[in-house]
């Protein structure tokens, strides 16, 4: 197996740290008269991580095994019988296995999801119709393989002793290491539902970013999706994608319509990929890798103008709303995947450090408001500046407004790339410029 290090598994770590404390964005959404019923859904900005290619390594388990031991028991001592195995099977972080298949009759699947590793232990007979399929139908590994850091599937006795792990592969094979070797296994169909199954009772809510990254997955391709998808999520390693799915119709003609001609050919920066559900609730990834000219990427725009008339149909994507991320003001991504409603707009932060400080509803609707009556088009692409302003929506979608040169003038970049400069009134520049030098 690879184990080299994820050059941006300090990003992946997120996933894992202690939750932000999450703040209620309806007051601020009401003061335009605007407020919406707000429901809690985990989501959050989407690594960019080679995760998308399944490699992960040593360096970066460690990294994270301070969260991890938070987040389950310790392993220490064997469980207490009142601690099911499960509870503690998923906190072992042994990269090979301490057990042979014939010693183990129960199976476990462990996610991350809130930032935390959950398992979800299979019944008896998907354990051992499971445990039987992969005697039968492993294979050796010629080479080593990639593999993610979850999910994994723990197989071990009816007492959580003795442990055979399987990682889930980039190709959506599961990686196994034992005394005999590398093996890899495709499961069959019956055992890839079983398996979504126990991922989805396990998952709960889990967030955006986790799904993009920790997913069980049926399927993996650089080529195609599967027809007849339920629902489509786009993930992104270099701007924030949105945290909802295209769903029923919508998804299908996606997949149907788009992913089967030739598109234009696009240049992107870093890799983005598409993760389809479907009826029977299995998953797959395709990946859209960074590239000078990549025919895929034409595709994005109409998952865009499909999920923009999903939006018009329905409000129900107003009321997502997603806990703060950490340190708004140290942008690391290009903005929004989607365009954006300055109106929605909940909060305004005026940035004097990593967290900002936000401004009064009067100064953010006046803020709002002249930015959308003055900004203008500009020719060029801007230089990566600090950020001064940040624009947050409760979904998790972001403006960044970025230092233009002289306090007077700020430029942003938009979803299609454009960049646009504006300068704030007089009144408005004294406003700022208070804030900024006394936080308040």
């Amino acid at each position: 197996m690879n184990y080299s290090t994820d050059p941006f598994r300090d990003r992946l770590q997120r996933l894992l740290p202690e939750a932000p404390e999450t703040t209620t964005w309806a007051g601020t959404a009401a003061s335009r008269g605007q407020a919406r019923r707000m429901r809690a859904v985990s989501s959050g900005v989407v690594a960019a991580s080679m995760a998308v290619v399944g490699v992960l390594g040593v360096q970066w388990l460690q990294d994270v095994r301070e969260p991890l031991v938070d987040a389950v028991p310790a392993t220490s001592a064997p469980p207490s019988a009142d601690t099911a195995p499960s509870e503690s099977i998923c906190a072992i972080e042994s990269l090979q296995s301490t057990a042979t298949l014939d010693s183990v009759n129960e199976a476990t699947l462990c996610v991350v999801s809130n930032g935390r590793l959950r398992a979800q232990q299979l019944d008896r007979d998907e354990a051992t119709a499971l445990i039987d399929e992969l005697r039968d139908g492993r294979e050796r590994s010629g080479s080593s393989e990639a593999h993610q850091a979850t999910p994994t599937l723990r197989l071990h006795d009816n007492s959580g002793n003795g442990v055979v792990i399987l990682h889930q592969g980039a190709d959506a094979r599961w990686l196994l290491s034992d005394e005999q070797g590398e093996w890899l296994w495709t499961p069959t169909d019956a055992s890839q539902r079983t398996l979504a199954e126990a991922a989805r009772v396990a998952e709960g809510d889990q967030s955006n970013e986790e799904l993009c990254t920790t997913t069980v997955l049926a399927r993996s391709s650089t080529e195609s999706l599967t027809q007849g998808a339920a629902k489509v999520w786009l993930c992104s390693s270099w701007r924030y994608a949105p945290p909802e799915p295209l769903e029923g119709g919508r998804a299908a003609q996606f997949v149907s319509g788009t992913l089967t001609r030739s598109e234009e050919c696009v240049s992107q920066p870093a890799d983005e990929w598409l993760i389809a559900e479907y009826a029977d609730g299995t998953r797959e990834r395709l990946t859209i890798p960074s590239a000078d000219c990549s025919p895929g990427v034409g595709s994005l725009t109409t998952f865009r103008d499909l999920l923009l008339e999903q939006r018009r149909a329905t409000d129900e994507w107003a009321s997502i709303q997603v806990p703060p991320f950490a340190k708004p003001c140290l942008a690391s991504e290009v903005d929004s995947f989607m365009p954006l409603d300055l109106d929605r707009a909940a909060r305004v932060l005026v940035c004097t450090g990593e967290d900002g400080v936000g401004l009064p509803a009067d100064d953010r609707d006046r803020l709002v408001s002249e930015l959308q009556d003055s900004a203008s088009l500009v020719a060029g692409t801007p230089p990566r500046s600090p950020v001064r302003l940040a624009l947050l929506w409760p979904n998790g979608e972001r403006l960044w407004l970025r230092d233009g040169g002289s306090p007077q003038t700020f430029y942003f970049v938009d979803h299609t790339g454009a960049t646009h400069q504006w300068r704030p009134s007089p009144v408005l520049q004294q406003i700022l410029e208070r804030v900024r030098i006394t936080g308040r």
